[in-house]
Order: structure tokens, then sequence, then C-alpha cells
């Protein structure tokens, strides 16, 4: 149910003439009347468990029965702490306990179960673990214990039983049905144990021998059937494992799993699967190894001894691919993983990877089954912006941040604070610059990275081309995943202007080389239109005369009435070098590529020592880009590439992420536009250039 279930409105409306008192508590509604004073300080009470979905009518149809008779009782004050108490993370002490009621004795107690068995038998309800089932419904339950407290009582006095010869006994807390040995059975009724838990042997062959782990939605125990050990993972209905989801669908999904990953080697085997009395289990290999949270403390050594230090971030490097693996696995069927930590994977003593939990695995599609995860493995402050297999992503970082510190706890305080932490601890383990830049862009919830670029970057040990796919991917994003022609140069051409001049003498005499409406666009343009060789030799030499120096080196064409010059694509020296790539594919005018070739080689050389503070294509670091992947594509030579990749890690540093949308700067140090030729749009189709070079 969606909406909010207030019980005490219920109770009003229901019609009847005894007087109550409702006392508000934190979590309860206590209904009292004057017959409270006859409740006893200890004795037998009745507990009451729902759903959410049936609590309405249980409620009522209780709340109904009690009021007539003049019964005290109390209630959850909403649904939401009815959830709260009927989720895995409750205590099994308190667990299911929607409705106490406190008979004055044992014969009114006998006679509340019996009357409210009747009217409740149809509901299916949780097990409450501390307390007997009245025969066999579902919903009803009772236990001998306080029933009261005595005001300035302390706590631990609230959990003892004072008998009538004046001794005291505990009132032990327990996840079980327990009656002291001091207290008689007063019922007419024997004790019916549904749960036949001194049952030997599980599903008729399966022997317990210790309990693993044991909680609300159920335990985890080792197990042996013939001589060979096994793990059972144990499902109780109607207990809030994961959102709305009960334990017995988290066993179907579950099991649904396992059987679809049967084929994989980094599962432990899953054997059998059954139900018995009320409960679903499943049988699963028993995996020799230890979870990932005690994989760092065993390795301390690494902070004292070079060699071991050495050898665990290959270690940690081969355990992240291996769980890259496993999530690349689980993100090709479309199944997001939920609840990426250190607890759910084991590592045997080969060092192999092993993923044991899949309560908190989805389909993608289905959002309701959105877990938030573990604590020091999700951001608290983002946790329902980032979904889907993002949130594995943001995982697989924490859990290698993990592998080296516990930094990634302090992501409960602040990412800010983690990250810096985090940056202490590879300074002194010597993380390498890559694993580190990953584990950041991992874990960063702007960023939506894919899992095999993520294996790319481990292999490789190069974190460059996930930075490009991530900035690329928010790009895309921003201008609406247009997506058009990559080819830039006809991007240019288009972005020329049409009323462009014809005077080449009048513009050059104007220091108008632009390339969109100056000298280089008249250039560009006779190129175009194949013009005779002596026209475009005599422009292009016309144009190189204009080209200015300092101290030996390129300046580049002086901004028209300015005292400064351009190395850029649009009105300075990039745009001249792409004039001469063009000539050099050209049969016609190659001949003048050749005249003008150690110029480019040599302005090239500069180009690449430039820091430019400017991003966009027209007059920035994209178009100098722009020339370097023209010349990369020509000559396939890895300087090209290297140089590339290096301009391209200064454009990075202009971009910024804010509230999940990323900026790059412009010239004038301002957000930048959305245009071709100054904004976001001409930066994307250089990236993508870039991105398929690397491919």
């Amino acid at each position: 149910m969606a909406d909010l279930i207030q019980y005490y409105e219920i109770f009003k409306d229901i019609k009847h003439e005894n007087a109550y008192t409702p006392i508000f508590e934190e979590k309860f509604v206590m209904f009292i009347n004057e017959e409270y004073q006859n409740v006893p300080l200890h004795g037998w009470k009745i507990h009451i468990s729902s759903t959410v979905e049936n609590s309405l009518e249980i409620f009522y149809i209780c709340a109904k029965y009690l009021i007539n008779n003049n019964i005290n009782f109390k209630c959850l004050k909403n649904s939401n702490l009815l959830k709260e108490i009927n989720d895995k993370n409750c205590s099994r002490f308190n667990f299911g306990k929607f409705i106490t009621v406190y008979p004055i004795d044992s014969k009114q107690a006998e006679e509340i179960l019996e009357i409210l068995s009747k009217s409740l038998e149809k509901f299916d309800s949780p097990y409450i673990l501390n307390d007997l089932r009245y025969k066999n419904c579902k919903s009803l339950y009772f236990r001998y214990g306080r029933m009261r407290f005595i005001y300035g009582e302390t706590e631990e006095e609230k959990k003892q039983i004072r008998l009538k010869n004046g001794k005291i006994i505990a009132d032990p807390r327990l996840p079980y049905f327990y009656l002291p040995e001091e207290i008689e059975w007063p019922f007419k009724f024997k004790i019916e144990d549904d749960n036949d838990d001194d049952k030997l042997l599980l599903h008729e062959k399966y022997e317990i021998i210790k309990a693993i782990s044991l909680s609300s939605k159920g335990g985890i125990y080792l197990a042996k059937h013939k001589n060979k050990e096994f793990i059972i993972k144990e499902y109780r209905p109607n207990v809030y494992v994961i959102n709305n989801f009960t334990g017995e669908y988290t066993y179907n999904n579950e099991k649904s799993i396992y059987e679809r990953l049967t084929e994989y080697n980094f599962i432990p085997k899953l054997y059998d699967f059954f139900k018995e009395w009320e409960h679903f289990y499943i049988v699963l290999e028993k995996v020799n190894g230890e979870t990932l949270t005690n994989y760092l403390a065993q390795n301390m050594k690494i902070y004292h001894y070079e060699d071991s230090r050495k050898n665990y971030i290959k270690l940690v490097k081969d355990i992240l691919l291996q769980i890259a693996s496993i999530i690349e696995v689980l993100h090709d069927m479309d199944y997001v993983f939920g609840d990426i930590s250190s607890e759910n994977f084991l590592i045997d003593k080969n060092n192999k990877v092993y993923i044991i939990d899949f309560e908190s695995c989805y389909k993608i599609y289905n959002t309701e089954n959105n877990y938030i995860g573990t604590k020091g493995f999700f951001h608290p402050e983002d946790k329902h912006r980032v979904t889907g297999k993002q949130k594995d992503i943001v995982g697989f970082g924490f859990l290698a941040m993990k592998l080296f510190s516990n930094s990634n706890f302090l992501i409960n305080i602040s990412y800010s604070l983690c990250l810096k932490n985090f940056k202490l601890v590879k300074k002194y383990l010597k993380i390498p610059e890559y694993l580190y830049e990953l584990i950041e862009l991992c874990t960063s919830p702007d960023y939506e990275l894919s899992i095999k670029e993520i294996k790319k970057c481990l292999n490789a040990e190069d974190i460059f081309e996930v930075k490009l796919y991530s900035i690329i991917n928010k790009l895309k994003k921003k201008m609406c995943n247009i997506n058009r022609d990559n080819d830039i140069i006809n991007e240019i051409i288009l972005e020329l202007d049409v009323d462009i001049s014809t005077d080449f003498k009048k513009v050059l005499s104007e220091n108008n080389f632009s390339l969109i409406d100056g000298a280089m666009a008249i250039l560009y343009d006779s190129i175009l239109k194949n013009e005779n060789f002596v026209k475009i030799e005599k422009y292009t030499e016309m144009l190189f005369e204009k080209i200015k120096y300092k101290n030996n080196l390129i300046n580049g064409f002086q901004i028209q009435k300015t005292n400064g010059y351009s190395p850029y694509l649009y009105n300075g020296t990039c745009g001249f070098l792409f004039l001469l790539q063009i000539m050099r594919k050209h049969n016609k005018y190659k001949n003048v590529f050749s005249r003008y070739e150690h110029f480019y080689y040599k302005a090239l050389q500069e180009l690449s020592k430039l820091i430019i503070y400017k991003t966009s294509i027209a007059e920035g670091l994209s178009g100098t880009i722009f020339i370097f992947i023209n010349e990369y594509k020509y000559n396939k030579k890895s300087e090209y590439l290297d140089i590339l990749k290096g301009l391209t890690e200064q454009l990075f540093s202009f971009c910024i992420v804010e509230d999940g949308e990323i900026f790059f700067s412009n010239q004038h140090f301002e957000k930048a536009n959305s245009s071709f030729r100054d904004g976001d749009y001409g930066i994307l189709l250089v990236l993508q250039s870039v991105l398929e070079l690397l491919r």
C-alpha cells in the first residue's frame, strides 16, 4: 500500500461504549481503560501479527472485539512502523508484533485466543519468533512475560519477573519461545511445537551442524549430507527482505538466478531447494573461502614491506577484474546485482572470487526491487539518484576502495572526506594513478560508466578511455542524445558563411584570416571548387607570409584590430594546418603541401607543447585536437596519438559536473553554450572522434 495508514483513525470510527484513553508513545498507541489497573505486572500476553496489506482488516476485527470487551491493548502507530517491524533488519525478539493484548488473567487470555483465532484464521501473517502460535492461526501468538512497568524501574528491572514467593527471575528476550520452569502452564490445550525445531534432519536428509547467522528473515546454516558439507539458506514468508518483497519472493528470485547462472563457475553450485513446514530453503555448494571484508586485515604487511605492497596491488587488480567480469555477465543479462559490498564476495586460497548473495539482484525493469545497499558502498545523499546498473558501478568503486582501506565508510559523513582520506592512502601505498582515478570515477554519482570500459581500464592499466567514455556519455545526455554524423570536416563546411567574400587580397589586408568568412575561408572554398593549381598555390603563399613568429616560435595569425595572435582552428595556425591537410590528400594540390611540409611538422610540435585555456573547436583545445586526429589518421604514428591524448586530458581539466550535468568553460571562463563552433556540440564530436580512433 502506498498510502500511510494511521491505525488510531480506524479506532476513532469504531462504535463503542467503553471509555478508552489513547496514550501516544514513540512507536505505539496504548488504548487504556479503567481495567488497566487490574492487568498484572507479568502474565500471559497476546501478540497479533499482520502484513501491511491485511493490517486494516486485522486491526478492525481485533480492536472491535477488544473494545467491546473492555480489554486493554496497544498497536503500532502506522503502516510504516509495521513495515519496519516486519523487515529482515528488525530484531528477532520484536519481529512481527503489530498488536499487543493485555489480559487480566490466563482465563481471559484463553478466551481471547479462542475467539480471535476464529476471526483471524483466514489471514496469512508473519510468524512471531519468541511466542507460541495459537493452534493454526497464523496471526495469533502468546507468551508469558512482563505486562506492565513500574515507574522508576531500571531497564534491567523491566526484564525481571517477580514470583509470589518474592523470588526474582529473568524475563529474557529470546528469539524463540521460552517458559521459565517456575511458571506453570495454565491452559487446557497443550503446547504444540509447530516449528519442530528438534527434528534432526532437514528435508529428511540434511543434518544441521551449526547456524552461521540468524535474523528475522531466516537463518544461514552449515549442513552435512553423505559426508559432504553444504550451505543452506532459509527464507521466512511474510518478512520484508527487499523493499516490499517478502521472503517467499526472495527465495523464488534467488533460486531462479542461481539456475540462470548454473554454467558459470563464479557462483556456488545450487544443489537443492524445497519448502519445509512454512519456510523455504535453498542448498548451495560450500565454498572454502573468506569474505573480502577481512582480506585487507589479513594483508596488513603491505603497510610495512615494499614487495608485499607491490604483490598486493597486483592481487587487487586481479580480484577487481574477476568482480568486473561477474558484474559484466549480470549486466549483459540485464540484471542489477544491487548490493555490491565486501560481504557478498568470497575469495578462496587460489584467489578465485565467488559471488554469494543474490537477495538484492533484480532485472533492470523491476524498479520496485531497488535495494539501496550496504553502508559504505553507496551514497546516502544520492541513494535515489544512483539507480540501475550505475548502482553496481558505484558499489564496485567503493569495494575497490575497501580493498585498500576503510575510507569507503567515510561516505556516511561526506563524499569529499571519503576521497580526501583515500588520497592519503593512495600516496602511502603508492596505488597506481590509473587505479586511484578509476575508483574516483566509479564512486562519483555524477558519471555513468560501463563495466566493459572498467575492464578495459584494468587490463590496460590506463584510465584515459574510461574518462573519455564517461564525459562523452554526459555530453550526449546533455545534448538530448543528438546523433549526427561525426565527420567534423563536414560540420565545418556547413558552418562556412554563404556570403563569403571573393576578394582575397582585401580580406587579407584587413587581417581577416577566418575559416568562416576570411582569407582561409576563400582558400578552403577554392579547394572545394577544384580551382587551378596556381591560384591555390598563390593564396597559400600569401597566407603563409602573414604568419608571425616570436623568439623563433610560431605565433600565428594576427587577430583583427588587436595585438594578439591566434594558434586556433578558425582564425589561426591550426586553420592553416587544416588547409594543408586537405591539400595533402588532394592529388591536384599535394605538391603545395610538400612545399610547406617542414613548417607543418614544426607547427605540430609547437602546438603539442602549448597550454591552452580555451575549449571550443573554433578557438580552443578541441580544434587543436582535431588537427592531431587528422594527422594520426594519415600516418598512424603513435607519437601523435600520445599528443592528442595529452591534449584531450587538458580538455578534461576544463569540465565539471554539477548536479549530474556536465559543463565546459569557454573563452570568457564561463559555462560554454551548446553550439558547434563555440560550445558543447563541437567538443562532443571531437571527443567521439578520439574514442573512435582508440577503438
